[in-house]
C-alpha cells in the first residue's frame, strides 16, 4: 500500500514538474496570421487617431478656431496618438512575431514605445519631429502596412 502511494506521489510530482517551465514547445504565429491580425491592430489604432482628429477639426470649425485652448488641439491630438500607439504596441506584443522575425519585431515595438513616451512627455515638440517614421518603416518591412502614418 505504501508503495502504491509512493508511486502515485512520484507520478503526480513528475507531472507537475513536467508541466512547469514552458517546455520549449511554444507555438509561434504564422506569418500570414501575423500580417492579418497585426494589420487589424494597426488599423484600429489609426481609426482611433482619425476619430480624434475629426472631432478636433469639427470643434475647431464650430468654435471659429479659438486663439487659446487648454490643451491645444495639437496637444490633444498628440496625446490621443500616444495613447493609441501604446495600446497598439501592447496588442502587437501579445500577438507575438512569426519565427525568425522576433528581433526586428521587438525593435519596432521598442521604437514605437520610446517615441510615444517622448510624444506624451513633450507633445508640442513632437510635432516638430519625424514622428513614427522609423518604426513605421520597420512595420512595413514586417508586412504591417496598416501601421504606416501613425
Amino acid at each position: 500500500m505504501q508503495a502504491k502511494i509512493a508511486l502515485v506521489g512520484f507520478t503526480v510530482l513528475a507531472l507537475l514538474i513536467g508541466g512547469c517551465g514552458g517546455g520549449g514547445d511554444e507555438t509561434t504565429i504564422s506569418e500570414s496570421d501575423f500580417i492579418s491580425q497585426g494589420n487589424t491592430i494597426c488599423a484600429e489604432a489609426a481609426k482611433e487617431q482619425a476619430a480624434v482628429y475629426s472631432k478636433l477639426i469639427k470643434e475647431s470649425e464650430e468654435a471659429g478656431q479659438p486663439a487659446s485652448a487648454d490643451p491645444s488641439p495639437e496637444v490633444t491630438l498628440v496625446n490621443a496618438m500616444s495613447s493609441s500607439i501604446g495600446a497598439m504596441v501592447d496588442e502587437l506584443r501579445e500577438l507575438g512575431a512569426p519565427a525568425g522575425k522576433e528581433a526586428p519585431f521587438e525593435k519596432m515595438l521598442d521604437e514605437y514605445e520610446a517615441i510615444a513616451k517622448k510624444a506624451a512627455d513633450q507633445p508640442e515638440g513632437f510635432l516638430q519631429t519625424k514622428g513614427f517614421y522609423a518604426p513605421d518603416k520597420r512595420a512595413k518591412a514586417l508586412g504591417l502596412v496598416k501601421c504606416q502614418g501613425m
